[in-house]
């Protein structure tokens, strides 16, 4: 509903203030973030007649009705709620990260741009989105998908992208959508822009939302350290970067969601993963019990058969690209570390935590000195030359081998 008139802009403007004045007693530690949310919400309810140009839709009118992007695909469950609180920037509860570890064809990126479309289509309902968030009239409103690569931002999502903003009635009939190569300009200077880890330019936006696409194909902070590469920025530092864009613009309202399928045990997909079940204002989809979704169970329309091949080529990554269950390092020359560790008598519980086995004796020490400082060096081969082990001390001038062992590769054997 359209409205004009000095008291209706002055009721709108001292809501505003109300509102960012909430929530940023939040963010001070003044109250709690439940009687937020309650005020929030109350004033947009109590005031939506002057708040919104048009009053929005539900979630799934948004999604299905032939008049807003009419898909002709259902969202499965976890799909669907992952979206729907993803994209909360006016009703409770409202959180600001989310995170979706889940299995490559998932559906991770088709989520994505829901919720990016979703939080377009809601900023657009409001009379005056830069009035609202308490802006300067001409500032625009980001909503920022961040790739590993270029190619990806270009080629994966960004054309994904394009294809269901033209193919939806909301946005060919009613949302006028301006494209470029890595663009979408909205009415209301509202921006949906395609970035990458490779280019730091879309860190100079005001972004409302930021979605880490794929965050663990960007490189750690050590391997970074590394490569010594200057180009790209590792997998914290994005994260880092983001978080401090999105608070510092739209603080309490603003997101940052993670998602990726992880690439080895402990990567930052994993920790944030542990990490934000213990956040209050962090939604993490997961199973009832607790763990990551398989592809099959967060996309019903795939099931493990479909993967048969790949499981049958390289089963360690594809137990990690589709039930979240990686090895312990990227590209591991050990794919399966289990018998290494029981040879040092160690084992793997069931969280995955390397332990003590306690299968054998403790090992005779009745050769080694006390004081003695022992060098340890090993050689390995694979298929073609030995590996050998060696142990040695130095004793005054002398160097002392005290263990060579040799192992000699068998024919067709590692």
């Amino acid at each position: 509903m359209l409205q004009s008139g000095n008291s209706t802009q002055q009721t709108s403007n001292n809501n505003v203030k109300t509102a960012i004045s909430a929530l940023s007693d939040v963010l001070l530690g003044n109250t709690s973030i439940a009687t937020v949310e309650e005020q929030f919400t109350g004033k947009v309810q109590e005031n939506k007649d002057s708040i919104f140009y048009e009053e929005p839709v539900d979630i799934e009118t948004f999604l299905y009705h032939p008049e807003y992007l009419g898909l002709n695909i259902t969202l499965s469950k976890p799909q669907l709620e992952f979206v729907d609180n993803m994209s909360r920037i006016f009703d409770t509860p409202m959180f600001t990260e989310g995170v979706l570890q889940c299995g490559q064809g998932s559906g991770k990126d088709t989520c994505s741009v829901f919720i990016n479309l979703r939080i377009v289509y809601l900023l657009w309902c409001l009379n005056s989105p830069q009035d609202f968030f308490k802006m300067a009239k001409n500032s625009f409103i980001d909503l920022i998908n961040v790739a590993p690569t270029s190619d990806i931002a270009r080629n994966i999502y960004f054309a994904t992208l394009t294809n269901i903003v033209k193919d939806s009635p909301l946005f060919r009939n009613k949302i006028d959508a301006n494209m470029t190569s890595s663009v979408i300009n909205f009415p209301k200077n509202i921006r949906l822009i395609s970035g990458n880890s490779e280019n730091e330019s879309w860190q100079g936006y005001t972004p409302i939302l930021i979605i880490l696409d794929e965050i663990d194909a960007f490189k750690s902070e050590m391997e970074l350290q590394r490569s010594k590469s200057l180009r790209s920025e590792g997998a914290e530092g994005v994260y880092a970067t983001a978080k401090s864009l999105v608070q510092s613009r739209f603080p309490g309202v603003g997101k940052i969601v993670s998602l990726s399928w992880p690439r080895f045990k402990g990567s930052f997909i994993q920790r944030r993963f542990a990490a934000g079940k213990l956040e209050e204002k962090t939604y993490v989809a997961c199973r009832e019990d607790g763990d990551p979704y398989a592809t099959w169970d967060f996309n019903p329309s795939k099931n493990k058969e479909d993967f048969a091949d790949f499981y049958i080529t390289d089963p360690v990554l594809a137990q990690a690209r589709f039930e979240c269950n990686p090895p312990y390092a990227r590209d591991a020359f050990i794919k399966d570390p289990v018998p290494v560790l029981r040879a040092f008598d160690a084992d793997i519980d069931e969280a995955d935590i390397i332990t003590h086995a306690a299968m054998r004796p403790i090992r005779s020490e009745f050769n080694l000195q006390s004081g003695v400082k022992y060098y340890i060096h090993v050689d390995l081969g694979q298929t073609h030359s030995n590996a050998a082990l060696g142990i040695a001390h130095k004793d005054k001038e002398l160097v002392v081998i005290d263990l060579l062992k040799v192992c000699e590769p068998e024919p067709d054997h590692d």
